[in-house]
């Protein structure tokens, strides 16, 4: 670089909005690439509401006692500063385009170039009673609040073990929607529930409830049905083609008129952007469906000087949207082009010539219990039962940051099922 290129990048603010996969990939790959290319003067600052990044694939096993919280959450501003780059603990009221800053609880935060990777909310669709009667699984706090419904459960069975013939299950679960948080919550939840009442696994009764009609949001009528066959053979009942249409304290409603009696349901049926995210349409921005549009470079059609990427961001290539996943795995891959990108802008002063994003499909995988999964790769192969499950593991394992939660996420896999009163972390399981 030489002496003009680095006095233009003197004070040059970069704020990252949002420290999930998409933001700390981003924040990762921007630390090697101002290393590599020796730039410097350039302040980076990444801004969140909470100092968590959640490890969200493995959250259904906090709520079912497989792993322990601790393990799947680190602290961002550790990580990021230990990059030389700023974290700032605050909540996002505004982000005003036209000024170039953005208004938190903390104060004001100008930028030159911002990064827009905020994730989602829950989305409740508007279905009368999900915000007062169901349980989203977004949050540590869900997943916990979750197993403590679980433990709670199992143990009143475990009490009344002896003291009635009843041959009804005892307690249902229901868990709406088949995407693949879905499937895996309520394949763990069967294998939990009916492991630990000590009696019929016909005693806990578990039904998933999808709209479409196939599983894990692909139009892949095959790959469903071996998932949905899987779960049926853990003690699944699934549903299709089910729409929820009322959930009251001690029922789910269903609009062909069908009816499930429980008081435990909970809610993984989607997702959606937040108010500051939808609201930068009044500023010029074009969304469809919530989500930014954004070029082949990940930048805002509309504005040069923003990035969105991950849950946030819609691409679009030759003027037609792309049916991108609000995953993990594409988050991670946006985060990092989106670093390779702006550290190239910020050498040659353009992106012309750079090529554009495409993600790198690696298939679908889903975990449906003990030694139990289901893996399509992207060469089409599909594998099951242990193998899928074993793949499973190995993937979701070598994901897991830093080294110390990887190690302790290994220890939970290895040790809690081996623990015969089941103490977990702190809190005994009935």
């Amino acid at each position: 670089m030489n002496e003009k290129q680095l006095k233009q990048h003197l004070g040059l603010r970069v704020v990252v909005l949002g420290t999930g996969f998409a933001g700390i990939s981003f924040l990762e790959n921007l630390h090697s690439r101002i290393r590599e290319n020796k730039l410097s003067g350039i302040d980076v600052t990444a801004i969140n509401a909470t100092d968590f990044m959640l490890f969200s694939p493995l959250l259904y096993q906090v709520a079912t006692a497989q792993v322990s919280d601790k393990h799947i959450s680190i602290h961002a501003s550790e990580r990021i500063q230990d990059m030389g780059f700023n974290f700032i603990t605050a909540n996002i009221m505004e982000i005003d385009l036209k000024s170039n800053k953005i208004i938190t609880s903390e104060g004001e935060i100008p930028y030159d170039y911002l990064i827009i990777s905020l994730g989602t909310e829950n989305n409740d669709f508007g279905v009368k009673g999900v915000r007062e009667h169901a349980i989203p699984l977004k949050s540590l706090r869900d997943g916990l609040e979750i197993r403590l419904i679980l433990q709670d459960s199992v143990k009143k069975d475990q009490l009344l073990i002896g003291l009635d013939e009843q041959e009804e299950p005892r307690d249902t679960f229901v868990v709406v929607g088949g995407g693949a948080s879905g499937v895996e919550l309520a394949g763990s939840i069967a294998e939990y529930a009916n492991a630990r009442s000590g009696r019929s696994r016909d005693n806990f009764r578990v039904e998933l409830i999808e709209a479409k009609d196939n599983l894990v949001g692909e139009n892949d009528i095959k790959l469903s049905n071996i998932i949905s066959d899987e779960l049926v053979k853990s003690g699944v009942k699934v549903r299709l083609s089910s729409k929820v249409e009322e959930i009251t304290g001690d029922e789910v409603r269903l609009s062909n008129g069908a009816t499930i009696k429980t008081s435990h349901v909970f809610w993984a049926a989607g997702v959606q952007n937040s108010k500051i995210v939808t609201d930068l349409r009044e500023q010029g921005l074009a969304l469809q469906s919530g989500r930014i549009l954004v070029n082949g470079n990940l930048r805002a059609l509309g504005s040069e000087s923003v990035f969105v990427l991950g849950d946030n961001a819609l691409p679009t290539f030759n003027g037609r949207s792309l049916s991108v996943p609000q995953t993990a795995a594409v988050a991670v891959q946006e985060g990092r082009y989106a670093a390779m990108a702006l550290g190239h802008l910020l050498l040659n002063g353009n992106l012309t010539g750079f090529p554009d994003f495409r993600f790198r499909n690696s298939g679908i995988m889903v975990s449906l219990g003990k030694f139990n999964g289901v893996c399509k790769l992207s060469n089409g192969i599909v594998l099951t039962g242990f193998a899928g499950w074993l793949l499973w593991r190995f993937v979701h394992l070598v994901k897991v940051r830093p080294m110390r939660n990887r190690l302790g996420v290994l220890w939970d896999w290895i040790h809690v099922p081996l623990l015969k009163n089941q103490i977990a972390f702190g809190r005994k399981l009935a």
